[in-house]
């Protein structure tokens, strides 16, 4: 589950009314870096030894920079004070300021260095395994495999 996931869920459970921000506690996770190669090359692992060698160069010269354009897309939606609360938890904060400057007046050239950041945090930070409990009701969902799963139970619905 990438950060990004995790800043967008609420708690499902019926009556619980301050769903929001599920704490989150990993117990497991990756850095995945950007690269479309990466996974190129792994698609055609099962081929002859000839194109494995082509994707092993292609791979060299693809290597993608982070999509800052994307990050800001989704900037006006994100809840920063949990994000960076989250990050700082999990080790991976350092580097991101207390507040975001104005959205609108991030520019993607000048502000390359912290749009960056943000990518890595929100985007190739995920969580393999932990769990996300709510404040509110305590009701704990976990993640496994990088999947939350956020199915109740019957006497919850």
């Amino acid at each position: 589950m990438r950060l990004l996931t995790h800043n967008q869920l609420v708690c499902v459970r019926k009556g619980c009314n301050n769903h929001y921000p599920l704490i989150l506690a990993a117990t497991k996770m990756e850095r995945q870096a950007t690269s479309s190669a990466n996974a190129s090359a792994a698609d055609s692992s099962s081929s002859g030894k000839m194109q494995q060698d082509e994707d092993e160069s292609e791979e060299e010269l693809e290597e993608e920079e982070p999509n800052l354009d994307f990050v800001l897309h989704v900037l006006p939606n994100l809840d920063y004070a949990v994000l960076r609360d989250t990050a700082n938890k999990l080790g991976v904060g350092e580097g991101l300021p207390e507040t975001l400057p104005d959205v609108a007046t991030l520019n993607k050239e000048k502000d390359a260095a912290l749009l960056t950041k943000l990518h890595q945090v929100l985007v190739e930070t995920i969580v393999l395994d932990g769990t996300l409990t709510c404040d509110n009701c305590g009701r704990s969902y976990p993640i496994q495999q990088g999947i939350p799963n956020m199915r109740l139970n019957e006497d919850e619905v």
